[in-house]
């Protein structure tokens, strides 16, 4: 009967160790798509304009929060002129935030301005993506 118990014993402990990698496996998987969710958002934002960023906002943000008339309008009278973003910072598994300070260049005016902007990323397991929980930043909020 001992015997059989450290077998089990064994077994259990290999089965933990099995569950543990994978778990870390996991993880690694979930911080290699932040990288390339945060890689992409960057680019559609620092080459396209931000609003067309909100492509990687998660949906019931999206529901609510679509920018239209007259922020859709002013958000196209700027130019992305520098994107500086630092590295994300991990609050949860599932939860990372990130600070990114936009160079923005009113089109009309060519006054340049500086905006921070405090990303929020949540991964959504079902879809095996991050999502930006986050919407754009006040054109007002932070300049200089």
């Amino acid at each position: 009967m001992a015997r059989v118990f450290r077998l089990l014993g064994r077994q259990l402990v290999g089965v933990a160790l099995g569950a543990a990698l994978l778990g870390c496996a996991s993880t690694g998987n979930e911080a290699r798509l932040l990288d390339e969710s945060l890689e992409a958002h960057a680019s559609v934002v620092r080459w396209g304009d931000p609003v067309a960023g909100l492509e990687f906002a998660d949906p019931a943000l999206r529901e609510g929060y679509v920018p239209i008339g007259i922020e859709r309008e002013r958000w196209r009278q700027f130019q992305v002129a520098a994107y500086r973003a630092q590295p994300p910072v991990m609050l949860a598994p599932d939860r990372a935030v990130r600070t990114v300070e936009l160079e923005l260049v009113n089109r009309n005016t060519q006054v340049a301005r500086t905006v921070s902007w405090r990303q929020e990323w949540r991964y959504d397991p079902v879809a095996k993506r991050w999502w930006l929980a986050s919407g754009l930043p006040a054109l007002d909020a932070g300049s200089r």
